[in-house]
């Protein structure tokens, strides 16, 4: 589940393991519409804004990103990406972005456990990944975009604050 404000209101967007994404407007207490498209689960959603308009990030088991307009509940466009476990989103140096957590893609396919994971930052402006690459066995499964712009990360160590260059 994720939270934002659309039109002054807070909705949350919502989903369950099988069916579409949920915009609910909490005030009311009623559903606005759905994210519908992913072929399969959706393993996280998060939420920030684009061009002035809240949005909804989501990661799903049929290894795509897809970004969504919260007002009109279309989808504005998916990128293939190996399963996300893990979204967030943000804003860095005013850009939106996304945070991508997902298993390492070997010769063999992905390798599903903590042994080697990788961060992939997004433009959301453009949809494409921006920065290098952060591949590591470190990642335990949280991270976020800080409202001044880093990413946080945990891991088995710690928290990590990382910085854009």
């Amino acid at each position: 589940m994720a939270t934002a404000m659309l039109g002054g209101r807070p909705v949350a967007v919502t989903s369950e393991a099988e069916g579409p994404l949920q915009v609910i407007d909490l005030a009311a207490g009623r559903p606005l519409g759905e994210l519908t498209g992913h072929d399969g689960p959706v393993q996280d959603v998060a939420t920030t804004v684009l061009d002035g308009r809240p949005i909804a990030v989501t990661g799903g088991a049929d290894h795509t990103m897809r970004v969504w307009d919260l007002a009109t509940c279309e989808q504005l466009y998916s990128r293939p990406t190996t399963e996300p476990f893990a979204i967030a989103a943000g804003l860095v140096d005013g850009r939106p972005v996304a945070v991508t957590r997902a298993p390492s893609v070997y010769a063999d396919g992905p390798r599903y456990d903590s042994s080697s994971q990788v961060l992939r930052v997004w433009d959301l402006s453009g949809g494409e990944p921006v920065g290098q690459l952060v591949d590591g066995p470190w990642f335990s499964g949280g991270q976020a975009v800080t409202p001044r712009g880093r990413l946080l990360v945990s891991s088995y160590a710690g928290l990590a604050a990382l910085t854009h260059h």
